[in-house]
This record gives C-alpha cells, structure tokens and sequence, in this order.
C-alpha cells in the first residue's frame, strides 16, 4: 500500500515536469479551442498561428469561424512579408464567403497591401473599387452615408444662406 502511494505521488510529480517539459521543449500544443489559437495572434506568434489555425481548419473543415480563420491566416502571413500566401488566403476568403465582414476587411487590406508594399496601384484601386461597391451595396451603410451627405449639405446650405461663409 505505501508502495503505491509513493507511486502516486511520484505521477502527481511527474506530470506537471512532462508538460512543462513539452512546453519549454517546443512541442505545440495550441488545444481546440478558437481562443487559445487567437493568443498566439495576440503574442505576436506569426509562423505558429498560421501552423495552428491551419491544423484546426483540418479538424473542424465545417467550422462556422472559417472566415474569420482564414482572415487571421492571411493577416500572419501579410506580418511576415509573405505576401503570396496572404494573397492566397485573402482571394480564399473572396471566394468561399462573400457577403461577411471578413470579405470587405479582404478587401481593404488588399488594397493596402498592393498600394503599400508591392507598389501595385492598378491593383490597389481594383481593390479599393471593390471594397467601395462592397459598401454600396450594403443598403444600411449606403442610407447611413447618404443622410450624412444630406445633413452635411443641409448645413452647409444653411450657413451660405446665413452668409457665415467661416462656419
């Protein structure tokens, strides 16, 4: 019976080193939760976000937060320079989930990253052009800003009329 609780004991010992071990060791485990993979974004952990978002992709392929996965992947690579893969990805999220946020922030930063970094700026407004008509086609953003248009010429209406022409 002692025998068996020193061996308890020692397994009670034992398994916070082998963990610890690992993770000073190198080996990667990221878990299989979304929010553990986002704290490798968070920490600035480029190269292991993509490894992990990559291998979760694989585990969960009908996951509802693809979009917003293959957004993060194209940002790490875009971090790292690699601008051919984060090309690939933002044109994956184009294709596969049009009409999500994710899209008009793949837009944009497409149009940065050609106007910015590869000094491309047919590309670049090609881009910005889409992310435009992306917005247009949003009916509540395009009423949103076309009441601003109308309150701003409202006001500016108002002081020509008033003769503030400083106002």
């Amino acid at each position: 019976m002692e025998r068996l609780i020193k061996l308890k004991s020692r397994i009670q010992i034992l398994i916070p080193a082998v963990i610890l071990s690992m993770a000073m060791g190198g080996c990667q485990y990221f878990g299989d939760s979304f929010e553990s993979l986002a704290s490798l974004d968070r920490a600035g952990k480029n190269a292991q976000a993509i490894e992990a978002y990559q291998a979760y992709l694989q585990k969960h392929p009908a996951t509802s937060l693809g979009p917003e996965i293959y957004y993060r992947i194209a940002r790490n690579y875009d971090s790292q320079s690699d601008y051919t893969n984060a090309i690939t990805w933002y044109e994956k999220i184009l294709g596969q989930y049009p009409h999500t946020d994710e899209e008009l922030h793949a837009l944009l930063d497409l149009a940065s990253l050609y106007r910015d970094k590869i000094k491309n700026p047919a590309k670049a407004m090609e881009y910005s052009q889409r992310a435009f008509d992306r917005y247009m086609d949003n009916i509540q953003i395009r009423d949103a800003i076309q009441s601003l248009i109308d309150a701003q010429f409202q006001s500016a209406t108002a002081q020509y009329t008033q003769k503030n022409y400083r106002g």
